[in-house]
């Protein structure tokens, strides 16, 4: 049975294409190379206002981030949260020389890995990570074919 994938998009400067973020999450699960609990995901866009203040909040750094994972309840039968900031990403595409689709579905994997048991706390976990997006990702690009599909976000602000 596929998880039910939540997605709230809350950003006045960005579409998000929700049939496409849910789409790649289940792409995530079935290719099975790294697994999350079962249960429910909810995946939310917010401003760099909102991402500050979750950061702070939960974090105790009030600046804005890429993306923050919170654990789910298995006894509620939810897997977690993904809360991703699209300003962040909007920043350091034009910086890294991506584009915004591909710097928010790396926070999504991000995310996701996160949820996985992953972590890049330390050298050697930020390295396992960095090889776990790049797998994740190179799977995404290939199977789901994403350079014949709409776009993921697109920024419609000023």
């Amino acid at each position: 049975m596929q998880r039910v994938v939540s997605v709230l998009d809350s950003c006045e400067n960005f579409l998000v294409n929700q049939r496409l973020v849910v789409a790649l999450f289940r792409y995530l699960d079935d290719i099975g190379v790294y697994n999350i609990p079962p249960g429910d995901l909810s995946v939310a866009f917010v401003n760099e206002a909102v991402m500050a203040s979750l950061h702070g909040r939960f974090l105790d750094d009030p600046v804005p981030t890429d993306v923050i994972t919170f654990d789910g309840d298995s006894q509620m039968n939810f897997a977690g949260e993904i809360i991703v900031c699209p300003d962040y990403g909007y920043d350091r595409c034009n910086e890294f020389g991506t584009t915004l689709d591909s710097e928010i579905m790396l926070y999504l994997v991000h995310g996701y890995l996160h949820l996985a048991g992953l972590d890049d706390v330390n050298d050697r976990d930020l390295a396992e990570m960095r090889e776990a997006e790049a797998k994740c990702m190179a799977h995404l690009n290939s199977g789901m074919n994403l350079a014949k599909s709409p776009c993921l976000i697109k920024y419609i602000g000023s």
